[in-house]
């Protein structure tokens, strides 16, 4: 989806695609992909990239990309990493290349999931705590990893407001927490909910990706918002605020 989107005429002419890098090893390597009318050849080594590229954008899988962040500090050029789960030794890697260069880890690059989190943030400050709040997350049969980082992420932003996430309830809820659940099934790309359970109503914030289009959309604004900062390890919130 990310080559499609930078193949839309509207966005290949302010962007141009330097390269694309595979694991090592993938069987497409070798092989020719035509980016917005240009042939690129896929590589498996990050470094047989161009040395003139300005930005970096990892959606490959947890663990695999430590390889990839490097060789685009080398070059000085900002990285986007668009993966969820990765293990503490890659999230403190990534805060090192930071000193270097500007580094982004989003769990989700679609901006309606970014306007979800705001929205949610001022729901909590309105409702108050007389409302109990619940985060559901479904995707498909596929996904590795549970709950996904996207409602790790909501959850983070929501226990800026004086709650505490608790993804495995055991029991009856405690006052303050935030229940996190999650569902797996079919081809759903991803839907997010946020509920407010309050003792006479209740508010539904959800946020449906109907295409992996709206993560490349996303992913391509924040890339160039970032490619502008300064050396340093950001959250979304500090590109689009």
């Amino acid at each position: 989806m990310l080559v499609e989107v930078l193949s839309d005429p509207t966005v290949s002419s302010t962007h141009q695609v330097g390269g694309l890098v595979e694991r090592a090893g993938h069987p497409d390597t070798g092989g020719i992909v035509r980016v917005a009318g240009t042939d690129l050849v896929l590589v498996d080594d990050p470094e047989a990239l161009p040395r003139d590229i300005d930005v970096g954008l990892d959606f490959s899988a947890a663990g695999s990309g430590t390889a990839f962040a490097r060789a685009m500090a080398r070059r000085h050029a900002a990285l986007l990493v668009g993966v969820t789960g990765l293990p503490a030794g890659d999230l403190l890697a990534l805060r090192e290349i930071g000193k270097k260069t500007p580094v982004l880890v989003a769990a989700n690059t679609a901006l309606g999931v970014l306007c979800l989190s705001e929205l949610a943030a001022t729901a909590r400050r309105m409702l108050g705590n007389n409302y109990d709040v619940e985060v559901f997350e479904m995707h498909h049969r596929h996904k590795k990893d549970a709950p996904s980082g996207t409602a790790l992420t909501l959850a983070r932003r929501l226990e800026s407001t004086g709650l505490h996430a608790a993804a495995d309830r055991n029991g009856q809820r405690q006052d303050g927490e935030i229940g996190i659940s999650a569902a797996r099934g079919g081809e759903v790309v991803g839907v997010h909910t946020i509920y407010f359970l309050g003792p006479n109503d209740q508010l539904e914030l959800t946020h449906r990706a109907n295409s992996r289009k709206a993560f490349a959309e996303g992913a391509v604004k924040m890339a160039a918002l970032l490619r502008a900062k300064a050396p340093g390890y950001y959250e979304i919130n500090d590109l689009l605020r």
